[in-house]
């Protein structure tokens, strides 16, 4: 018998509690200074289906950010996993900001963060240094062997619920 489930033809939605999506984007745009890319793992407890926490890249690698792009050694994610052990957290998605707009660069569709189908990049544009919303975000649903379903504007916004 084969335990193995079909992948859904959809993504699932992200939920975020309430005033963690303010908070994440006025983070991320603080760490980027308008200058660099930053990100963050996003996560949810056991108990919830709801994102209520972020993990920044450079506090699991503090050189992610010293590059023109993002860029975790193997080690920050043996961090990663102490956190998310020691917390009772799960990682369910992750985020990164852009200069431009909220499109994957080809190292971002090459090199996903968590490299898992049905794993979730979401990426703010403007380095996220002004007020971002849900519809200025895209969604990226890893699909595995480096393919990618991007949703955008306000189909990227269906997917993310952020009070």
């Amino acid at each position: 018998m084969n335990s193995c489930k079909a992948m859904s033809s959809l993504p699932r939605p992200l939920e975020f509690a309430p005033g963690v999506w303010r908070a994440l984007m006025e983070d991320l745009g603080r760490r980027s200074a308008g200058e660099r890319e930053a990100g963050a793992f996003l996560c949810r407890t056991h108990h919830s289906s709801q994102v209520r926490r972020w993990i920044c890249y450079e506090a699991l690698d503090p050189l992610a950010l010293h590059h023109d792009y993002i860029r975790l050694e193997t080690v920050a994610f043996a961090r990663l996993a102490d956190v998310c052990s020691l917390e009772g957290l799960i990682v369910i998605a992750d985020i990164h900001s852009h200069p431009g707009g909220p499109v994957q660069s080809e190292s971002d569709r090459r090199h996903p963060m968590i490299a898992i189908a049905g794993h979730v990049a979401l990426i703010a544009p403007r380095f996220a240094s002004d007020i971002i919303r849900p519809r200025d975000v895209s969604f990226n649903w890893y699909r595995g062997n480096h393919r990618w379903r991007s949703y955008f504007y306000f189909d990227a916004a269906a997917l993310i619920t952020a009070p």
